[in-house]
């Protein structure tokens, strides 16, 4: 079943709080099927950013093929994120990945903090991921 993919927006709700972002996020799958939030420092980090569960599904470009590897970059006043989509762990429909990083970034620049700050998730990518085309 496919959810309302209502996109969020850059309304003062939405810049507030990804204001909160103060250090690069993974919200994704790590061994097992399930989207967790994890950063490098703690680890499994659900408790502290449990909200931004909220936006699972919702980042990643239209693509009823769901292509992984296909990214969306979202940029608000102090943070950027990136999510595309992902079924390295979970093989089900709707399965992405999101990083959220302090400060405004360009897709390039997020790809590299994001793969610097965590490895382990991106070794085990076997695809390319690229920023979608208005045209994708």
């Amino acid at each position: 079943m496919r959810f309302n993919k209502s996109r969020p927006s850059s309304e003062r709700w939405g810049i507030e709080i990804m204001d909160r972002i103060r250090e690069p996020i993974y919200f994704g799958c790590h061994g097992q099927p399930g989207h967790y939030v994890w950063t490098a420092k703690q680890g499994l980090a659900e408790r502290d950013y449990r909200w931004l569960t909220y936006f699972d599904g919702l980042l990643v470009p239209d693509d009823l093929e769901e292509t992984q590897g296909l990214a969306r970059l979202h940029i608000w006043n102090r943070a950027t994120a990136i999510a595309f989509w992902d079924r390295s762990v979970d093989k089900r429909p709707n399965s992405n990945s999101a990083f959220f990083i302090p400060n405004q970034l360009t897709f390039e620049q997020a790809v590299a903090v994001a793969q610097e700050v965590f490895p382990w998730v991106w070794e085990r990518f076997t695809f390319k991921v690229r920023l979608a085309k208005l045209t994708d």
